[in-house]
């Protein structure tokens, strides 16, 4: 099963602007709303700074994955094995254009993404989305910016 997360739109607004299309077997299987990009503010309790004061953002790409049972996500997809993943901005945590631990997860709320840099599914369609998806299954991701409709290319 590969991943394809189409970027519809940039980070700086709250809530799911971009896509997530799953294909198998070179056909499409599911698509719902989801952020590649961490939430568009830092909580209030920490100042409420725009996102890109503190996190980075996984780029344009392709990177590995694997379902795992995560400690507070549950089943979830890990990007690159943990490891180091390509920032399209500076991180702030790292100083440099990088990001670790990223995880595909579900959303916190409808307009809050409960992300520091993750991409997340909007919650109403975690469930149906993760159901593909098996412990120790791996597949491909690829982030790509949106240019027009990605169904004429998996009929």
């Amino acid at each position: 099963m590969d991943i394809i997360l189409q970027i519809l739109e940039e980070t700086h607004i709250a809530g799911y602007q971009d896509r997530l299309i799953l294909i198998d077997n070179n056909s499409i299987v599911f698509a719902c709303p989801c952020s590649r990009g961490p939430n568009h503010r830092t909580p209030r309790r920490y100042g409420g700074l725009y996102w890109n004061t503190k996190y980075g953002r996984l780029a344009i790409g392709s990177y590995k994955y694997e379902c795992i049972n995560h400690r507070k996500y549950g089943n979830s997809l890990l990007v690159n094995g943990g490891g180091k993943c390509k920032s399209d901005v500076l991180n702030p945590n790292h100083d440099d254009f990088y990001l670790e631990e990223i995880f595909i997860h579900k959303g916190y709320s409808s307009e809050w993404r409960g992300s520091a840099g993750c991409p997340v599914v909007h919650p109403f369609f975690w469930k149906p989305f993760i159901w593909f998806f098996r412990l120790g299954q791996k597949g491909e991701l690829q982030i790509i910016r949106h240019t027009g409709c990605i169904c004429e290319s998996y009929s």
